[in-house]
C-alpha cells in the first residue's frame, strides 16, 4: 500500500483537481491522508466531501501549524510501505504512483524520482529529471543529492516510509524541503530517477516559497548552512558543493533584500562572515551571483538597491518575470 499525504491550506480553487488526480490513480491500493491545516476557505468541506465517497481517504483537521507540521502529521499516521507527497494546489498524472512504485520495485530502490510540469499563468513548462532511467547506489547518491540533482522538493518522489523513522520536516520553517530531502537521500541505499514527467506544480506568486520576507530568506540560508556544517568535512568535493550552495543562497538573499522589511541583522552578518571566509570560491559562481555577492561584501543602501534593480533587469531579459 502507498500512503499519499496531501497538506491543505486555503487552496479551494485548486483542490478538486488535486484530489481527482489522486483518487483516479491507476494504482488503486492507496491510503490517502488529507491534512487540513486550519484552512479558512472551503477547503476543509471539500476534503470531507471527497472522504464521504471514497473509503481510502482520511481527513485530519487541525489548527494551522504550517506545511511541515501538516506533513509530519500525515507521516505519523501513515501505514503504507511508501509515502508520496502531493500539495493541495498541485496535481499528478493518472499513472504517477504506478510508475514511481514500479521503478522502486524493479531496482529495489528506497526512493524514486520523476520530472514535473510547471503550470504558469500563461503557459506550461516541462522539467524532466533525466533523459533515460538512471540508478544511484550508496556513495553515488551523496554528491548528486547535495548538488540538488534530484531536486530539493519532497514531492515528485516516492519515499520508503522507513526513511522517516528518525526524520521529520522542521516545524515552523520555510523551505522545509531543502532542510529535509538531503537527509532522506543520505538514508537511501538506492535511488532511481525516471524520465517520466508526472507532477504538475502550480506556480503561485502568493505562495510562501515565492514570497520574499526576511524569514523566508533566513530559513533558506539556515537550511543550506546546516547542510554545509554537516557535510563539508567529509571530503573536498562535498565541501565545494556545500560552499557553492551557501554562496548561491547569499546571492539570492541580496538580490531581494531591497524589498524586505524587518531585516534579521544577525543572519545577514552570518552570511557576510561566511562569504568573507570563502571569497576564493566566488570565482566559480555564475556572473549574476558574483554581482550579488559583491553587493553583499559591500552592503549599503546603494548596493542593496542596485543589486535589486540589476536582478529585475536580468529577470526581464531572461523572461523570468513571473517566476521566483
Amino acid at each position: 500500500m502507498i500512503s499519499v499525504i496531501i497538506p491543505v491550506y486555503n487552496v479551494e480553487p485548486y483542490l478538486r483537481k488535486c484530489l481527482d488526480s489522486v483518487v483516479g490513480q491507476t494504482y488503486r491500493d492507496l491510503e490517502i491522508l488529507i491534512v487540513d491545516d486550519g484552512a479558512t476557505d472551503g477547503s476543509g468541506k471539500i476534503c470531507d466531501e471527497y472522504a464521504a465517497t471514497d473509503h481510502r481517504l482520511q481527513v485530519i483537521h487541525q489548527n494551522n501549524k504550517g506545511l511541515s507540521e501538516a506533513r509530519n502529521r500525515g507521516i505519523d499516521i501513515a501505514t503504507g510501505d511508501y509515502i508520496l507527497f502531493v500539495d493541495g494546489d498541485d496535481w499528478i498524472e493518472p499513472n504517477t504512483v504506478e510508475c514511481l512504485l514500479q521503478a522502486c520495485i524493479d531496482y529495489g530502490a528506497d526512493a524514486s524520482c520523476c520530472g514535473h510540469y510547471k503550470e504558469l499563468v500563461d503557459r506550461t513548462t516541462v522539467h524532466p529529471l533525466v533523459v533515460e532511467k538512471k540508478v544511484y547506489e550508496d556513495d553515488e547518491i551523496v554528491a548528486p543529492a547535495m548538488k540538488g540533482f534530484f531536486a530539493h522538493y519532497a514531492w515528485e518522489k516516492l519515499w520508503k516510509r522507513d526513511l522517516f523513522e528518525e526524520c521529520r520536516f522542521p516545524p515552523g520553517m520555510q523551505f522545509e524541503d531543502i532542510a529535509t530531502t538531503w537527509k532522506l537521500f543520505l538514508r537511501c541505499h538506492k535511488v532511481v530517477c525516471i524520465p517520466d514527467v508526472l507532477f504538475h506544480y502550480t506556480y503561485r506568486k502568493d505562495s510562501i516559497g515565492n514570497t520574499k520576507t526576511m524569514k523566508n530568506l533566513a530559513d533558506r540560508w539556515s537550511a543550506f548552512k546546516e547542510r554545509y556544517d554537516t557535510m563539508a568535512e567529509r571530503n573536498e568535493e562535498l565541501r565545494r558543493i556545500c560552499t557553492m550552495g551557501c554562496l548561491q543562497t547569499i546571492g539570492y538573499t541580496w538580490r531581494w533584500l531591497y524589498i524586505v522589511r524587518d531585516r534579521d541583522e544577525e543572519k545577514l552578518n552570518e552570511m557576510q562572515e561566511f562569504l568573507k571566509c570563502n571569497r576564493e570560491a566566488v570565482r566559480n559562481c555564475a556572473l549574476s551571483t558574483r554581482i550579488s555577492l559583491f553587493c553583499a561584501l559591500h552592503s549599503n543602501l546603494v548596493t542593496i538597491a542596485g543589486c535589486y534593480r540589476i536582478n529585475q533587469i536580468y529577470r526581464k531579459i531572461r523572461g523570468l518575470d513571473q517566476m521566483a
